[in-house]
């Protein structure tokens, strides 16, 4: 609970006190969630780069930052397409039996944790859409995800029978999902009544989003774990396991999220 309660308080301040703030933390979720990535990916006897694709995630993240407030040069964002090619590079002077495996894995640490915290950036100053500096946006993503995992999880234990997917995650249940959802689409209203940044329906589709990706998310990254032999992803958060545990379903549904604002809002 304590633990809950600084990282829901450190969350609220990011995104609501300085931009700055916001990308120094999101910047550390990034550098910790790939490395933690990686360090899962070890124990499936590979051998990703992780200083390297640690660092290329970081570099998205601080293109993320710049790009969201520069739109004027977006297209200069696809220059650090060609900084991937250096994992290639990279692994050509390493001496390892299963190269093209280390390389695809350190692609997907990039792919996987560093692709949705640049997008995040979005969320924050999202210029193409709502022009300018606007946090609620951000926190009603997160307010809408924390309702969503809270109640999915309390519905679940209360009336939860049929199992959603029970060979990767045998204690979710299809109750706790509808719960979840219900109570995502409430909240959803909720920001609606509070902000008044977007229509109802848009709320109301980004809730919907956010369940079907979230919950997906959660599934793959506890399909990963499961592959792994382990419980946690980390102990970073103590009592709350690691980045990737508490970012699971944020990290699969926020790119998603992303598209729809700037395509249909």
């Amino acid at each position: 609970m304590i633990t809950g309660f600084f990282f829901v308080a450190l969350m609220i301040a990011a995104i609501f006190v300085h931009p700055l703030l916001f990308a120094f933390v999101f910047m550390f979720f990034t550098v910790f969630g790939t490395w933690e990535f990686y360090e899962i990916v070890e124990k499936l006897n590979l051998k990703p780069q992780k200083i390297t694709g640690t660092l290329l995630s970081a570099l998205l993240f601080i293109s993320g930052v710049y790009f969201s407030r520069e739109l004027d040069n977006f297209a200069y964002l696809l220059l650090i397409l060609p900084a991937f090619f250096l994992v290639f590079v990279s692994e050509l002077f390493r001496n390892t039996e299963t190269p093209f495996q280390n390389i695809a894995v350190t692609l997907l640490g990039i792919i996987y944790v560093g692709v949705p915290f640049a997008s995040i950036n979005f969320f924050q100053n999202p210029n193409l859409v709502l022009q300018g500096f606007e946090p609620w946006l951000t926190l009603g993503f997160f307010v809408i995800l924390w309702a969503h995992d809270t109640f999915a999880y309390l519905i679940g234990m209360w009336l939860g029978k049929h199992k959603l997917y029970e060979r990767i995650s045998p204690k979710k249940t299809w109750e706790g999902s509808i719960g979840g959802l219900t109570f995502a689409l409430i909240t959803s209203f909720l920001m609606y009544t509070i902000t008044g940044i977007l229509e109802l329906h848009n709320w109301l589709i980004i809730a919907v989003i956010i369940t079907v990706f979230g919950t997906l998310g959660d599934l793959s990254e506890s399909q990963l774990k499961r592959s792994a032999g382990i419980k946690d992803s980390g102990t970073i958060l103590p009592g709350h396991g690691g980045i990737l545990d508490r970012f699971d379903a944020a990290l699969m549904s926020i790119p998603f999220v992303l598209i729809y604002i700037l395509l249909f809002i």
